[in-house]
């Protein structure tokens, strides 16, 4: 009888070892159909219907981001959500044309991420106009008498509102040319 209860008391131990080793296999599985393979990139492509894996967008954080704009770095910032209007064809425009004008990286910053105070530190170092109703991009420089970054009015095109939609392509074809013109300076 003792031996009966050591042959299933080994039995079950066997079938409790099997069990768990099935659950973590199961639960690694899960994490790595999940991990954006790809890097930041990769990430940022499975917010945006309609870009690709390669592309140039990296996502920043807000600390991050103030530490860029109070070291006086050169970057291009794109603030948006895909729940914005328009905003896939937004950033598969900005992808396009960042790639032509050999811009490698553009940080992206989610808006749904922002802290009120992450808003408003960008609102203080920036010329331009921030509204969380449209995808906003935006081109910093150094600022020879401050050392931070700054941004400045890039566009040539005052009224946004008319490029809207189908006509980013025109307003991010400005933004890019301009910003390339900025830095030979």
């Amino acid at each position: 009888m003792n031996k009966v209860r050591e042959q299933e008391t080994s039995a079950d131990k066997k079938l409790g070892l099997v069990m768990m080793i099935i659950a973590v296999v199961a639960i690694l599985i899960i994490i790595l159909v999940n991990i954006p393979w790809g890097g930041s990139g990769a990430k940022v492509a499975k917010e945006y219907e309609y870009l690709k894996r390669d592309n140039v967008f990296v996502t920043v954080k807000g600390k991050e981001l103030k530490q860029k704009i109070e070291s006086g770095e050169t970057f291009y910032l794109y603030i948006g959500s895909n729940k914005q209007t328009d905003a896939d064809y937004f950033v598969y425009y900005a992808d396009q044309l960042a790639k032509k004008f050999n811009v490698d990286k553009i940080y992206y910053m989610p808006l749904n991420k922002m802290s009120n105070e992450d808003l408003e530190f960008i609102r203080e170092n920036s010329i331009n106009e921030l509204s969380i109703e449209v995808p906003n991009m935006i081109y910093f420089v150094k600022d020879d008498a401050s050392g931070n970054s700054k941004s400045y009015r890039i566009s040539n095109v005052e009224d946004f509102k008319e490029y809207y939609g189908s006509n980013y392509w025109l307003l991010l074809s400005d933004f890019f040319a301009n910003c390339t013109s900025l830095s030979l300076e």
